[in-house]
């Protein structure tokens, strides 16, 4: 969809000037006056604020905005895409109080420096101070914000706001959509204004902590100064539902930024968790195969070399997540077709990243046969060092020495043999012969 300036006159000086209608504000580059874009018509009865900001972005970048924002979780579904090209959105305005506080803090804390001597290398000692400053923060004032769980992301992307107001004029309005209000400010101060005005103030004090670490902050807040004005600030918003949730986009037409939130699928991680279980399963099987056939060794070595097919499942979400974030580049009327390319790829990489697992695991499980093959000694390192049983008993000299200190000797068992006896004749005075075996 191409958008085309358009020529108003200047309210201020009549002067023609060239403006972006999806801004619906311009300022005039002769005498500044602030103008509406939108053709005078019957002016609607203006809400009491008092300052009113203007759009810096258009609707083509809320669209380019929106698709970013999509694009950023490789889990969000595709056809979430075709709602870009068939909605229209509308540009609001939105009422918010804002409190300009000037703000004085006390705070305590344990201050820590690294200590060799001190208990886990850090010395602490309790410090104290005093903090000051000044916050913008803001509250919705309309009721609409509230019930519909748009108002705390909308406070959020308001404190960023650096660019000055017009003074709110009536005929800004013509044509322009925007909420009344219809809230008070100390209705909703306590559950917006003040629990992020509690969080700036707790970031200034962590600034000025000293020392190397800092632990068992507190600190006490005094409000010095207030001043509340009430402001309309522009917004961009898409609304969407799918399978039953309603979602949405936003956008700050001042600053730019975007906040929402999105439905995701559990799709894409359940194949990403299936590659990688597919994998662990292969390389259960085939190390165990190896095992089974030649040794504990083999087993872990086709493990080991099997181990780069479990980051399956990572490689895919990576690369889904990276082409995803090639679309955020192109067109709104390519989109259609890089959504359609995004499905072809994802088909083909899980089919033949499933062969390729297999075939990995695999050609591990060969080469480690190769290796016996190649190499003859090949053996189990974990039996290489155990010396082999010798042949012979190996003796041992021991010492008789009782008092000299020295390992247990060994218990060396002899074979005994039987020797033949020696025999001898002998005569005795009485003429008697006797043999003697010796």
């Amino acid at each position: 969809m191409a958008f085309q300036n358009i020529t108003v006159e200047c309210h201020g000086c009549g002067a023609s000037i060239s403006v972006d209608p999806t801004i619906r504000f311009g300022t005039c580059p002769y005498c500044g006056n602030c103008n509406s874009l939108v053709p005078a018509a019957t002016a609607p009865e203006p809400p009491a604020v008092e300052q009113i900001y203007p759009a810096n972005s258009s609707e083509e970048a809320f669209r380019n905005a929106v698709r970013s924002f999509l694009c950023s979780s490789p889990d969000v579904p595709d056809e979430l895409y075709a709602a870009l090209s068939e909605r229209e959105f509308t540009l609001n305005f939105w009422p918010f109080f804002r409190h300009t506080i000037q703000w004085t803090a006390s705070w305590n804390a344990d201050i820590g420096y690294p200590d060799d001597n001190a208990k886990e290398g850090v010395a602490w000692s309790p410090g104290s101070g005093q903090a000051m400053g000044q916050s913008a923060v803001y509250a919705p004032a309309s009721s609409v914000l509230c019930n519909r769980g748009l108002a705390a992301d909308a406070c959020k992307l308001s404190a960023g706001i650096q660019t000055q107001p017009y003074y709110f004029q009536p005929e800004l309005l013509n044509g322009i959509a925007y909420l009344g209000c219809d809230v008070e400010a100390n209705a909703v101060e306590d559950n917006y204004a003040v629990p992020t005005l509690n969080d700036m103030i707790e970031n200034s004090c962590i600034d000025q902590l000293p020392g190397d670490y800092q632990k068992n902050l507190h600190f006490t807040s005094r409000i010095e100064a207030r001043e509340t004005v009430l402001q309309l600030i522009p917004y961009w918003l898409f609304v969407y539902e799918y399978q039953g949730g309603c979602y949405y986009v936003m956008q700050n037409a001042v600053t730019g930024a975007v906040t929402g939130s999105l439905p995701e699928t559990s799709r894409r991680k359940m194949i990403g968790w299936a590659l990688t279980g597919t994998a662990l399963v292969l390389i259960g099987l085939f190390a165990g195969l190896m095992g089974l056939i030649r040794s504990n060794y083999d087993a872990l070595m086709v493990a080991a070399l099997s181990f780069p097919t479990l980051c399956a499942g990572f490689l895919y979400r990576e690369i889904i997540t990276r082409k995803k974030t090639r679309i955020k580049t192109v067109s709104l009327a390519e989109m259609p077709e890089q959504l359609e390319n995004l499905n072809k790829f994802e088909k083909n990489f899980i089919k033949f990243t499933g062969l390729a697992v297999a075939g990995w695991c695999i050609a591990a499980m060969f080469f480690t046969f190769f290796l016996a093959l190649v190499i003859p000694v090949w053996k189990d390192p974990i039996l290489k060092d155990i010396p082999e049983e010798p042949k012979y008993p190996q003796t041992v000299q021991v010492s008789n020495d009782a008092q000299q200190p020295g390992p247990k000797p060994s218990v060396i068992r002899l074979k005994r043999t039987k020797i033949p006896a020696i025999q001898e004749t002998v005569d005795s005075e009485d003429g008697i012969s006797f043999i003697i075996e010796k």
